[in-house]
């Protein structure tokens, strides 16, 4: 969209321009040579079908009340089972991946 007008300012001839300009755009990698979809580090965190910018999360579905709540609960270890040695156990967050 553009406007485009003049008129008079301080005695002196004012011209002015407005755009107004929209755009959405996705894109998804359509091939990409990362045949085991490792997802580890920068470069392996491409693969077919991905869409650039994507975010991933977690959906939060609570607190664990207590030690049988985190045994009978889904698999936690994608949370945490790494190098900062986050253990669960009642009271933390519960997520769903």
């Amino acid at each position: 969209m553009n406007w485009r007008d003049n008129g008079t300012l301080g005695g002196s001839p004012f011209l002015y321009n407005l755009t107004f300009t929209l755009a959405d755009s996705r894109s998804w990698i359509t091939k990409f040579d990362n045949p085991t979809n490792y997802l580890g580090n920068t470069y392996g965190n491409y693969y077919v079908g991905r869409e650039i910018g994507e975010i991933w999360g977690a959906e939060i579905t609570g607190f664990f009340k207590d030690a049988a709540d985190v045994t009978n609960s889904p698999n936690q270890r994608a949370f945490g089972e790494d190098d900062q040695g986050i253990i669960f156990m009642p009271a933390t967050l519960s997520s769903q991946i």
